[in-house]
């Protein structure tokens, strides 16, 4: 197919005479819609919607870029820009220039550095949800990670307590979830806008939820008032004016940005914690093996951040769980130039699909590839391209959080295993919901063995 013949045009793809048809297809179910099209056509497919076009590129040199060596010749997809229906212009949403500054200002406090002083917190609320467990209890483990990474979130972040927020904050994160997926749909912002029940219940959730982010706003201006000055990112941006080279946040901004913040800082990584607890519960050799390998290297001690680098499996388990499950499981931009691919060229105003899910599965880059195998970790692989895994994205958008993720998610796991192994209540499988992010779509209940059972 020569470029001529394809610019405006679709290289192969689902097509069909039914009005609506693909769009169904990929609404009602877009992990499978993408598996068993990437099956017919290869990794790189496309299809339109509503008018529009959507280009699926599985393809790690594709990817790159598209996020790293020609970014500029994209903008955030149509989800983010629909994040900023439910989450406002924060980070997550906002577009340059609004977003080189932000991210400039938040920064510094995602460093190494800095991440390793919150340890000793990610520490203690760990220990804290994991000591209100008894052997032999059963373990609702996404609302409890849930509660675990609110808690963190809140005292590193913003250096306020959360907890007992939570009965605001999962309600709405929820119905955030639902009121995403509904604004995907071609009528969604319609919808949205009817006095239907869900669109009420929403608007009630969001409005608990931006309450709270500005209850929280005002308490940390009540304490710097008062000289109470904390080590925090909310303290940051609260004073980020008093740097003349910052210009001063408005309310709604500094809203929006406390709103994604807590939405983001702890969604990601709840599901991250609950994917991996699922995958241990049900290869009980595996996690015998790193429940010795966390005793042998900490016994009854606190876990630290430098402890994190002496347990390899540790390391393996959290990087095999974001291969098979990664929250971030698909990113889009939108081209705003053409797009030359090689066999046909992205028109602008197209919408390119970058899946993880399909990248992080794919039989070329990882054998075995449904297979739950964190030993495939044991040995850097050379010879895989860069972007078959990228789990945190990648680019001068790559998430700002990753470092942050990632330690919490090793402390929290090390802190759990020194009190037992989980074990599955049932044999249900587990279901996946993809919306903005991937969580699970089912409960995921575990059991907590004695810890002289567990070994």
């Amino acid at each position: 197919m020569s470029k001529e013949a394809s610019y405006g045009g679709l290289p192969a793809g689902p097509r069909s005479r039914v009005p609506g048809r693909v769009i169904w297809q990929y609404r009602s179910r877009p992990i499978e819609f993408l598996e068993e099209n990437a099956a017919r056509y290869g990794p790189v497919f496309a299809f339109s919607m509503s008018a529009r076009r959507f280009y699926v590129l599985a393809e790690p040199e594709l990817i790159r870029r598209v996020l790293v060596a020609e970014a500029d010749s994209f903008h955030k997809g149509p989800a983010l820009k629909l994040a900023s229906d439910t989450l406002g212009n924060g980070l997550l949403s906002s577009e340059d220039p609004l977003h080189r500054r932000q991210r400039a200002l938040m920064q510094p406090w995602f460093h190494a550095q800095w991440v390793r002083r919150y340890a000793a917190t990610m520490v203690a609320v760990s220990k804290r949800i994991a000591d209100g467990w008894q052997p032999g209890s059963v373990v609702d483990v996404h609302q409890q990670m849930t509660r675990l990474t609110v808690m963190v979130a809140g005292q590193t972040l913003f250096g306020l307590e959360l907890d007992q927020s939570l009965d605001v904050i999962g309600p709405a994160m929820d119905a955030l979830l639902k009121a995403f997926n509904r604004l995907l749909n071609p009528v969604g912002r319609v919808m949205m806008r009817l006095p239907l029940p869900s669109t009420l219940y929403y608007a009630r959730q969001r409005d608990r939820i931006l309450q709270l982010v500005e209850n929280l706003i005002a308490e940390k201006r009540r304490r710097l008032a008062a000289g109470q000055a904390g080590e925090d990112l909310l303290t940051t941006l609260l004073t980020a004016n008093k740097d003349s080279q910052q210009t001063e946040m408005t309310d709604r901004q500094l809203r929006d940005e406390c709103y994604t913040l807590l939405a983001a800082g702890h969604e990601t990584t709840s599901s991250l914690l609950t994917f991996a607890l699922y995958l241990l519960g049900r290869h009980q050799p595996i996690a015998e093996a790193l429940r010795r390998q966390v005793v042998q290297v900490l016994g009854d001690a606190a876990a630290t951040s430098e402890a994190i680098g002496e347990m390899p499996l540790l390391q393996q388990v959290i990087s095999e769980t974001l291969r098979l499950y990664p929250p971030a499981w698909m990113m889009a931009r939108t081209a705003i130039v053409p797009f030359d691919c090689g066999d046909f060229v992205v028109p602008v105003g197209s919408i390119v699909f970058l899946p993880q899910w399909l990248l992080h599965r794919d039989r070329r880059w990882w054998p075995h590839a449904e297979q739950f195998d964190p030993g495939r970790w044991a040995v850097a692989n050379t010879e895989r391209p860069r972007f078959a895994y990228f789990p945190f994205g990648g680019g001068r958008r790559q998430c700002i959080g990753d470092s942050f993720a990632w330690q919490e998610a090793a402390l929290a796991l090390a802190t759990i295993l020194q009190r037992g192994l989980l074990t599955p209540v049932s044999n249900e499988p587990l279901r996946v919901y993809p919306s903005i992010t991937l969580r699970p779509a089912n409960k995921v209940l575990l059991r907590l063995l004695p810890v002289q059972a567990s070994g």
